[in-house]
């Protein structure tokens, strides 16, 4: 039974998340808004926004800012939405934004469209995160919301691009833990932070 005691099957999220939290907690609100920039600048650059409706998010304490993104493709003409979280229901709907400034509060108090907005499916869904691995796994706040929504949209005939936005310094390394995927994790398709953008392999 001694060697039983060495298998790990990895660190655990909580820690992980914990981590992740503290590493963004610490980057100053001036870096923060300075790579948030640059993180707009690489979508703009690399996702075609083209006859697509954009998800986005409203961020929630130190989570990278896609405002002046959301503003940019709003004064574009491109379809925006949010999404808002309906418990117990664990996916996520998608409710148009026009740039409304006069927002409701969700269950978790989060800033959304009011009620009277239209629900829509994107085709793009920009996904804020804690944490983030090589493999383009996601770590959120453990509720689980993103995951349940893009199994579903990926069950459909178009399914949509999901792309990651963080700052690198949320990403997981083999000094913070082994991460092992549970089987409900839902991988990304990119994820972008002020060094670059993270891809599938071919």
């Amino acid at each position: 039974m001694s060697n039983v005691r060495h298998i790990s099957a990895g660190t655990d999220k909580a820690a992980l998340r914990q981590k992740c939290k503290a590493r963004r907690a610490a980057i100053p609100p001036m870096t923060r808004l300075e790579h948030a920039a640059k993180v707009a600048l690489l979508m703009a650059n690399t996702l075609d926004f083209t006859d697509k409706t954009v998800a986005g998010y409203s961020p929630i304490g130190e989570e990278l800012d896609i405002a002046p993104l959301l503003d940019a493709l709003h004064e574009d003409g491109v379809p925006c939405c949010l999404p808002v979280t309906s418990p117990p229901n664990k996916q996520l709907t998608f409710r148009r934004w026009q740039g409304e400034r006069e927002m409701t509060r969700s269950h978790y108090g989060i800033a959304v469209p009011p009620m009277t907005s239209a629900t829509v499916v994107p085709d793009i869904v920009i996904v804020p995160m804690v944490g983030f691995t090589e493999s383009l796994h996601r770590i959120g706040y453990g509720a689980g919301y993103y995951d349940a929504t893009l199994r579903a949209l990926r069950r459909k005939k178009n399914p949509p691009l999901a792309v990651g936005v963080a700052f690198s310094a949320q990403q997981v390394t083999a000094k913070d833990g082994r991460f092992v995927p549970d089987a409900h994790d839902e991988p990304l398709d990119l994820i972008i932070t002020e060094n670059g953008i993270l891809r599938k392999p071919d």
